[in-house]
């Protein structure tokens, strides 16, 4: 489950700064966990491919089920590919040919679907509540 293992983010982040987003600069002088950037004076952390896992794991626990994509490469098409020994749903990734364990019921609920596709897209809340005809009790449930 390493999405990010060859993803590298430590880079000046400062905008306006010569090296905003650029990898490896000379101008990068590491100092124990975080490097210092000598065009700017911006003291960045480093992130480790295992940190931004763990992010991704936590940031999306509670679209579990509903997004669904590849936990290796994050890729969209997947298929049915039978069950483990304890009948838990096997997933199979046509873009990295890897196999993963869906943990949750893949249902094809159309409002679910919708939602899936909305959040997606990048719509607002305020948007989402308003093409599914949800209020804001119901919403938050």
């Amino acid at each position: 489950m390493n999405m990010f293992s060859h993803i590298n983010v430590d880079a000046c982040k400062t905008p306006g700064c010569k090296n905003l987003g650029i990898l490896g600069s000379p101008d990068y002088l590491p100092q124990g966990k975080n490097v210092l950037c000598r065009a700017c004076g911006f003291l960045f952390p480093i992130i480790s491919a295992r940190s931004l896992n763990l992010f991704r794991q936590a940031a999306n626990q509670p679209w579990k089920g509903l997004v669904k994509s590849c936990p290796h490469c994050g890729g969209t098409s997947l298929k049915k590919y039978g069950f483990s020994t304890k009948g838990e749903r096997r997933m199979y990734c046509r873009q990295c040919n890897k196999t993963f364990i869906s943990y949750t019921a893949i249902r094809s609920d159309a409002r679910q679907e919708n939602l899936a596709t909305l959040i997606g897209e990048g719509a607002s809340l305020v948007e989402i509540r308003a093409a599914l005809a949800i209020d804001s009790t119901g919403f938050s449930r």
